[in-house]
């Protein structure tokens, strides 16, 4: 404890100043009457240890969205939502109250609905001297970028995605809770449900996915319904999951080269792998995902069948099991899929 009382006192101009914060932090109730500042600094490091991290590797996570140039931060396959806004009041370095931050970021993570919300000077008092401002204390900043629950599933999802397809466990139940899943096995009740993905509203992305010269979707097609229809013929009639689906396109698509036609083996089978690229950049309207313009032809060498498609399609089938409207140019038929790919069929 006194060596954290020497290094807060000399991190300022002199030990009164450290009286001084700490009277400044009470009347502001940032700190309750009968903490100290030292013995709150002293607790904040104790905890950030025992979460396996420390201040600079907490104020970097808060950095990362600080310097992120847009609303969706992906860290660790989590696809976290950024949002800057207008602090009012401005926030405070209660360290050195001249130095104030006008915006604030709220951060949030879509799996586990947890928030922060957090100012550059809250990153600063952390950094220079240890103090974990309330709003962004040790767990509160790992909940929303680590949290565990999230990361697990994540992890599982990541694990499934690597097991042979046929290994692989068949769709069963709707999930209890009825909440739509990103990248997970939905039933047709989670998606009636589902009002937003990563924190962007449906209507918004069936808008966006009905514009430009080559829509996603049709102008009378609605996004809920036809992620409804393409998952009961996924789950009844191909007897797969999306991530089934979308795996052998992501495992040769992975292995092929920009600019080059390869021979790649997926399952025993030999494929013919092509990947160009081709401007603008495809954008999702979804949120989560970064542009790709690179465009993948694959031909089984043995059946001659053939699909080809934007790269961009594979994490929308495998998160969200959209294929593009029925009456897009870009859709891309599952089960023309289990055609190309016969270690789909049960």
């Amino acid at each position: 404890m006194a060596l954290i009382a020497f290094a807060l006192a000399t991190s300022l101009s002199s030990g009164a100043d450290l009286i001084a914060v700490e009277k400044r932090m009470k009347h502001e109730e940032e700190l309750p009457a009968d903490d100290g500042l030292a013995q709150t600094v002293d607790m904040d490091a104790k905890r950030a240890e025992s979460l396996g991290s420390s201040k600079e590797k907490l104020a970097g996570l808060l950095t990362l969205a600080v310097k992120n140039k847009g609303p969706r931060l992906s860290h660790r396959g989590q696809a976290l939502t950024v949002k800057k806004s207008k602090a009012v009041p401005p926030k405070i370095n209660f360290f050195a109250p001249e130095q104030t931050s006008a915006h604030q970021f709220e951060v949030t993570d879509p799996l586990s609905k947890e928030t922060i919300a957090f100012g550059q000077v809250d990153i600063d008092m952390i950094l220079n001297h240890g103090y974990f401002p309330k709003c962004c204390k040790p767990d509160r900043i790992m909940v929303v970028f680590e949290n565990p629950h999230s990361l697990e599933r994540l992890a599982k999802e990541e694990a499934a995605s690597k097991l042979p397809v046929e290994k692989r466990e068949r769709p069963a139940v709707v999930p209890p809770d009825g909440v739509f899943s990103i990248g997970g096995v939905n039933g047709q009740a989670a998606i009636q449900a589902v009002t937003e993905f990563n924190g962007v509203v449906l209507s918004e992305i069936e808008t966006a996915l009905k514009k430009g010269p080559v829509p996603w979707l049709g102008q009378k097609e609605g996004l809920r319904e036809l992620l409804a229809l393409d998952n009961a013929f996924a789950h009844a009639e191909l007897h797969a999951t999306h991530q089934m689906l979308a795996e052998p396109m992501e495992s040769l698509s992975s292995r092929g080269k920009v600019g080059a036609t390869r021979q790649v083996d997926y399952k025993g089978l030999l494929y013919s792998v092509r990947i160009q690229k081709r401007s603008p950049p495809i954008e999702s309207p979804f949120g989560a995902e970064e542009p790709d313009d690179r465009w993948v032809t694959i031909i089984s060498k043995a059946t001659g069948k053939k699909i080809e498609y934007p790269k961009i399609i594979e994490p929308l089938i495998w998160r969200y099991g959209f294929y593009g409207g029925r009456s897009s140019a870009r859709r891309l038929e599952p089960k023309r899929l289990v055609e190309l790919f016969p270690t789909l069929k049960k």
